[in-house]
């Protein structure tokens, strides 16, 4: 046949291969491969002097056999073509210059496939695979007090489902005492048992599929992924501070409304040191009266650890706060990534350190905190009275990790640093076919997904 299918018939063709693998999918792992399967009826029956080894190297081929018309190239080889034919539909002016038509590799046409099921007046959609995505629980023996957190959302606030669902493990590998730096202590990710072929992949994990290390993150440099410990910002622990100069925090520009420079200065207590710090400091901002104070810092990417920004990727932002010697009054204290902000009265800092964070959220994407110029900035508003210390201020990419971002670092009021064998865990539920069957092809053969609902999708399911 030929011609040029319309997006409605292309929706068909793929909703139609996707239900053939899901049909023999189900027969391969519900009926032959699962627990008191076929495979597991034959192979406890057994005995003799030719059957053992014969019939077991039988249902070895066989399985392997049935192993092979599910795996991710043979899904390819009904898919790739479908989503080729996509990137014809999907370019709307016929230049190859709008959502994909001139676009060469499959990952390219998912890409700009997403990106136009989201362009339109109702975003096009998929069924969900519904994850219920685990929250990070610490081990009840952990030395140390701070954080794991995750981000399961991407820009358009639809869900990361390009992932196992499975119980995630996170282990604490290298401390101060082998071979880390206290405060970038080296952990180890590994996912769940694995399957050992192509079959009951939908109800087992991504073993060492993503086994990967992170590190703590501190204020010192740094701030990529893939085992970066550090943050983006340049003195992002307001360690180096001089009253010779008018900018007195290196990398930050002060600015005030009716206050003074005496209302920025720096200050011994700190809410801890990162790997090499040279002295330990934090930010003191004061205001001595009235209502229309405002203290602000502000570091543009000039001035940071980096000269630009991936704009596929995530970003995690926070300080620790605290009262000086006398409590902050009036007022909110603001922490801004680029167009975004967290608030916090100011009446609610307390005389412990806290964390003021940048909800992890699709507000922590590039396209959505992106301005002109960019830049991070605090700042105090309003304030009556006091003082607010400002400590350990992180701005780094999140880790990715088998589809969904991470972060690790120490919130605790009191940090305790990690050691050795620390650990957390997140488990995750759902995520099971028949529940979201293109989404799980998608996922299956090359690692995305398409925005996705769990109410009727646009695009019908098989």
């Amino acid at each position: 046949m030929s011609g040029s299918p319309s997006e409605a018939e292309v929706q068909a063709q793929w909703t139609a291969a996707v239900d053939i693998l899901e049909v023999f999918r189900v027969h391969a792992d519900g009926t032959q491969a699962a627990a008191a399967g076929k495979f597991d009826v034959l192979e406890q029956l057994l005995e003799g002097e030719y059957t053992p080894a014969g019939v077991a190297n039988a249902i070895a081929a066989y399985r392997s056999g049935l192993s092979d018309l599910i795996s991710p190239a043979t899904v390819r080889t009904f898919l790739d073509p479908i989503i080729r034919e996509y990137g014809k539909v999907i370019d709307t002016d016929g230049g190859g210059d709008t959502f994909g038509g001139g676009y060469a590799t499959i990952d390219q046409i998912l890409v700009a496939m997403y990106e136009f099921f989201v362009a339109q007046g109702t975003d096009t959609t998929v069924a969900s695979r519904e994850i219920v995505y685990g929250s990070p629980s610490a081990g009840g023996s952990n030395i140390g007090n701070g954080a794991l957190s995750r981000l399961s959302v991407d820009e358009n606030s639809y869900g990361l489902e390009a992932t196992h669902v499975e119980k995630k493990h996170f282990r604490c590998r290298l401390d101060q005492n082998s071979g880390a730096q206290e405060e970038a202590e080296e952990w180890e990710f590994l996912g769940s048992r694995a399957s050992q072929d192509s079959l009951l992949k939908g109800s087992t994990g991504s073993g060492t599929l993503f086994a990967r290390t992170i590190k703590s993150r501190n204020a010192g440099g740094g701030g990529g992924e893939d085992g970066g410990s550090g943050s983006l910002l340049s003195n992002g622990s307001f360690s180096t501070f001089t009253t010779t100069t008018e900018e007195k925090f290196t990398g930050w520009e002060q600015s005030y409304s009716v206050m003074t420079a005496s209302g920025v200065t720096s200050s011994a207590t700190v809410y801890r040191s990162f790997p090499g710090e040279p002295t330990a400091l934090s930010c003191e901002l004061t205001v001595t009266g009235g209502s229309t104070n405002r203290i602000t810092m502000k570091q543009t990417l000039a001035n940071m650890n980096a000269s630009q920004l991936r704009s596929d990727r995530p970003y995690f932002l926070r300080c620790m706060v605290k009262d000086g010697a006398v409590a902050a009054a009036g007022g909110n204290f603001i922490m801004r990534l680029g167009s975004q902000s967290t608030t916090l009265a100011a009446g609610d800092v307390t005389g412990s350190w806290q964390e003021v964070i940048i909800a992890l959220n699709a507000n922590c994407w590039f396209a959505n905190f992106n301005e002109d110029p960019f830049d991070v900035e605090i700042e105090w508003t309003g304030g009556t009275g006091g003082s607010i210390l400002i400590d350990d201020m992180i701005f780094c990419e999140m880790d990715l990790i088998d589809g969904t971002y991470w972060n690790l670092r120490m919130n605790n009021a009191s940090p305790t640093p990690w050691l050795v064998d620390d650990v957390f865990s997140a488990t995750e539920s759902g995520g099971t076919i028949p529940t979201g069957k293109l989404q799980y092809y998608l996922f299956m053969a090359y690692g995305r997904y398409m925005p996705s609902t769990t109410g009727t999708p646009v695009i019908t399911e098989p």
